[in-house]
């Protein structure tokens, strides 16, 4: 597999609250791979903290863990689950123990690529795509104040574009003792395209041009370079973090 990574603060804040990690691993032959996305919030530096935290404490836990598991969909769900529970554990240990740090928080999504699959974990609205046959398809659900209003039927999706409270989540790393995961598990092709992303990507950016860029790249990091600009064109408000994943047949060595 092919990826790329780009984490931009944007034209408004003066600080990049995302943070973002991608790696393959050797595992019985075959490479797996795992991305991560957070996008911190809670002001000055704490977001920083939050979301750079939580990405190294998830690292490390598949880091040291990975290879020891069977490469099976339960087996990659218990361990993303438990690398989320290490991440929000140090996340929230930080926040009660030193008054700096009161209220800050993350989201978090995490992806496992083996062989024919992924697996993703998501907390918070970053979100994951897939780019199949011509079509884009956001995979996860925003766990947010908005979509809890589209799923009521209160709003449809051109008011939730504009809606007041859009960036208010409902769930994030951090902020409790325990959070609840949502996982969701897709089979995939070769040729097929994955995108983790922060809000500050698809708030600024439609589906649509999403699709458009994700057909016209040449590679994967002239795709995350042509998200971000484009998301610095349309204003550029927020914080802008993309991983691209082009997935090739994952060969035995």
């Amino acid at each position: 597999m092919e990826y790329s990574t780009i984490s931009d603060c944007g034209l408004k804040r003066s600080m990049n609250e995302d943070y973002c990690h991608a790696q393959t691993i050797e595992n019985n032959g075959a490479k797996t791979g795992f991305f991560i996305v957070a996008d911190g919030m809670g002001g000055h530096n704490r977001g920083e903290i939050a979301s750079k935290t939580a990405v190294q404490e998830m690292k490390k836990y598949i880091e040291d863990h990975l290879k020891e598991s069977n490469i099976d969909t339960e087996n990659i769900k218990l361990l993303i689950s438990r690398a989320f529970y290490e991440a929000n554990n140090k996340v929230y240990s930080l926040a009660v123990s030193n008054k700096e740090y009161i209220g800050m928080g993350t989201t978090l999504i995490a992806s496992v690529i083996a062989e024919k699959e992924i697996i993703i974990g998501n907390v918070g609205d970053s979100r994951a795509y897939i780019y199949s046959n011509g079509d884009l398809r956001q995979i996860t659900t925003d766990n947010s104040y908005v979509e809890e209003l589209l799923s009521r039927g209160f709003i449809n999706r051109e008011q939730a574009k504009n809606h007041p409270k859009r960036n208010m989540i409902t769930r994030a790393i951090g902020t409790d003792e325990t959070v609840k995961v949502d996982f969701y598990h897709e089979e995939i092709s070769c040729g097929d395209y994955m995108l983790l992303c922060t809000d500050g990507l698809t708030n600024m950016v439609s589906d649509f041009e999403i699709k458009n860029i994700l057909e016209k790249s040449s590679n994967t990091t002239d795709c995350c370079k042509q998200l971000v600009k484009r998301a610095n064109e349309k204003g550029g408000t927020d914080n802008i973090t993309a991983i691209c994943i082009a997935l090739s047949e994952n060969k035995k060595a």
